[in-house]
């Protein structure tokens, strides 16, 4: 009768212990489900953010910016000319339209039809020249194939680059260069404008440099700034490659033969 007792004690306690444990777990699982929930509503916050600034933002801030110079010329009796630039405007606005609706949507499926990467960049560079009078020298690969996701980060970084030039720099000349390296893009955009601080934290409404950093680390890449007063600035982007990121034309054609060579 003792043993009985003594082993029901022991189960009874051991039953105990199990009970506790299972509160704490339980009690960490929903802590972890809170915090993962809170994670997950500040992460589409900042999708949002940066889908709206690409979109809405920076639409309708390029056609301010084409509207301004149409007008210019326009006060310069050079009709023809802002002509062009009213039609591109028009064109921007159809654009900026889709794109908001797409990112209303979440409609992210790639266009069969895409230019290519240098077409996309070389377009974001001549509107960028039209509307601000900046001319930009352009280093391009011809031949470079990219996902569709890394091609979309690309756009909206060098978009949002260019478009600080326009607003901030007072720049006379602006370069954009974007290098294959090994397992790695180096994209590159820079101004002899008038520059500034890095260590000082910009002002309200300044989130362009923001959304570039955020991009460049959702892909697993990096953004290093060169700046100072009065001389110039220069963004340079580090995007990782490989695994489906990018490569040229003749590089699958060379892991094809090189997994040939392997198995013969």
């Amino acid at each position: 009768m003792i043993l009985f007792v003594a082993g029901y004690i022991v189960v009874y306690l051991h039953q105990l212990r199990i009970h506790a444990q299972l509160q704490v777990t339980y009690a960490r699982l929903k802590a972890s489900a809170t915090r993962i929930e809170e994670l997950t509503r500040a992460y589409e916050r900042q999708r949002l953010a940066r889908d709206l600034h690409d979109t809405l933002a920076q639409g309708l801030a390029g056609i301010v910016l084409q509207l301004e110079a149409a007008n210019i010329h326009l006060a310069h009796q050079r009709a023809a000319t802002a002509q062009t630039i009213v039609q591109q405007v028009v064109q921007s606005a159809r654009e900026a339209l889709i794109e908001a609706r797409g990112a209303i949507e979440d409609l992210r499926t790639p266009s069969t039809d895409a230019p290519g990467v240098a077409a996309s960049l070389q377009k974001e560079i001549d509107r960028f020249s039209a509307a601000s009078g900046i001319p930009c020298d352009a280093q391009l690969p011809q031949e470079l194939c990219i996902s569709p996701v890394l091609e979309k980060h690309l756009l909206s970084i060098v978009r949002e680059g260019l478009t600080n030039i326009t607003r901030h720099a007072r720049a006379r000349h602006a370069s954009l260069s974007l290098v294959p390296r090994s397992q790695m893009l180096l994209l590159e955009i820079g101004n002899d404008g008038i520059g500034f601080n890095p260590e000082v934290q910009p002002g309200s409404g300044h989130y362009g440099l923001i959304g570039i950093s955020e991009r460049a680390r959702l892909l697993g890449g990096s953004l290093t700034l060169y700046s100072a007063p009065g001389r110039g600035t220069r963004l340079q982007v580090f995007l990782p490659g490989g695994r489906g990121g990018w490569e040229t034309p003749g590089e699958s054609h060379n892991k094809e033969s090189e997994g040939k060579h392997l198995h013969e």
